[in-house]
């Protein structure tokens, strides 16, 4: 049954939107004071923070607006206000490297008669800093994908393979580094998370 409209059932609801505005002294704050404030590390790798968030602002000093996802913050830390650019958390193409990578691999790849596991797979990884690729093997782990050196780098000699006790050391300790990066991982969400919940900070023009 089609329900019909009257003015007996129809009613008009003004929603009240809270503006929250950044100000200094009774002042609201403007777009060239705000430029003004220190540039300053809030959150480090470990998800800690340098001070107290404030909330963000909608504004990209640095004419960064179509980077990836970010925040500018504003945060006090003593007496003072900083401002502090915040990347959303990605891994994506990126590959964790721990220092037992290379001989925990080696360990399952003696274990398979020195073929290559079906989970272990070749890629070639783009280096920043020396602006080139490389060749590597991935595979992942509790989610998080890894990195170790190619295949090709292994040893192909039974004479070479290390002892079950040494491949085992290997693994668990490639395991433990795993999940210490995932937990560091989880707590960056969650504090990313954190400072997109934070107030939307309005600065004057």
């Amino acid at each position: 049954m089609t329900r019909i409209l009257n003015t007996q059932n129809a009613q008009i609801t003004t929603a009240t939107v809270q503006v929250q505005t950044l100000t200094i002294s009774g002042k609201q704050v403007t777009l060239s004071v705000f430029r003004q404030l220190r540039e300053r590390t809030l959150m480090f790798a470990n998800a800690s923070l340098t001070g107290v968030p404030w909330g963000y602002v909608n504004y990209h000093p640095d004419k960064c607006g179509s980077d990836d996802e970010h925040l500018h913050v504003v945060y006090q830390s003593g007496d003072d206000l900083y401002r502090s650019r915040v990347d959303r958390p990605s891994w994506a193409g990126k590959y964790f490297w721990s220092d037992w990578a290379d001989q925990a691999i080696q360990g399952r790849y003696c274990e398979n008669g020195h073929q290559r596991p079906k989970w272990l797979d070749r890629v070639d990884i783009w280096n920043e800093e020396e602006g080139g690729r490389y060749d590597a093997s991935a595979f992942t782990i509790g989610g998080v994908q890894c990195q170790a050196k190619p295949v090709y780098m292994y040893h192909h000699s039974p004479a070479d393979c290390m002892s079950k006790t040494q491949a085992k050391k290997a693994w668990d300790g490639l395991e433990a580094e795993v999940a210490e990066e995932a937990e560091d991982r989880k707590a960056l969400r969650k504090r990313w998370a954190e400072l997109s919940a934070l107030p939307h900070l309005f600065i004057a023009v």
